[in-house]
């Protein structure tokens, strides 16, 4: 299976193209995807190993009241399996791991009560994006490990569904399209972000050829 880097369907045209059985067919070549990707370069050669961590991380951390990361070295890991998942940014990394466990737990476990309270991911990143190289998208995948109704907002989830841009209104957006479409599909939002990263990739069912692609942008 080869990469098929830029090819993003348009926000108007996905969600209506996206069934419960779509999403169970692109979900079943979910694993071999990962494998693929993995594969891909040396950056990304721990990816299927790092998403069974964080698939454990999530129900530990889900579990805690209230919700959080406990400590700096699970926010490296977070951010390590972005990064591996996306583009590699040593930064980003290194920022991470020179935060102190308290910091890390406080803003975490306040961006999961604001979630709670609110309902908006947007305000929800606020205590998250404060520290130093946590921007809307690391964010967004330390909300998605701490609250099941948040996606992770991967380059791939962007791409296929407008453009890649990493602000906290493309955030709300692209949150508020993955709910819909999987509250239409009676799906979770996890597998939904899954079965567009699939698509991406170009494994299992995908958006026809002629879908218009998006305009890659770099991270603010």
């Amino acid at each position: 299976m080869s990469s098929r880097r830029g090819a993003a369907a348009s926000s108007s045209s996905l969600p209506s193209s996206l069934s419960d059985s779509s999403i169970a067919s692109l979900l079943a070549s979910y694993a071999q995807t990962l494998k693929t990707v993995a594969a891909s370069s040396k950056s990304k050669a721990n990816l299927v190993k790092l998403e069974s961590q964080i698939n454990e991380l999530a129900e530990n951390a889900r579990q805690r009241t209230p919700p959080a990361l406990n400590t700096t070295a699970e926010l490296v890991q977070v951010v390590a399996w972005k990064l591996t998942r996306g583009k590699t940014r040593p930064n980003l990394l290194k920022w991470a791991g020179e935060h102190k466990d308290a910091t890390v737990k406080n803003a975490s476990s306040e961006a999961a009560k604001v979630l709670r309270e609110t309902k908006d991911v947007a305000k929800a990143i606020k205590p998250l994006c404060e520290l130093k190289g946590i921007g809307p998208a690391t964010a967004a995948y330390v909300l998605a490990i701490l609250d099941e109704s948040v996606p992770v907002m991967s380059d791939e989830a962007l791409e296929m569904t407008g453009t890649r841009e990493y602000t906290e209104k493309r955030l709300k957006a692209l949150v508020n399209e993955i709910q819909a479409i999987a509250k239409r599909t009676q799906s979770c939002v996890a597998d939904v972000e899954k079965a567009l990263f699939v698509m991406f990739h170009g494994g299992g069912e995908r958006e026809s050829e002629d879908a218009p692609a998006a305009k890659k942008q770099r991270k603010a």
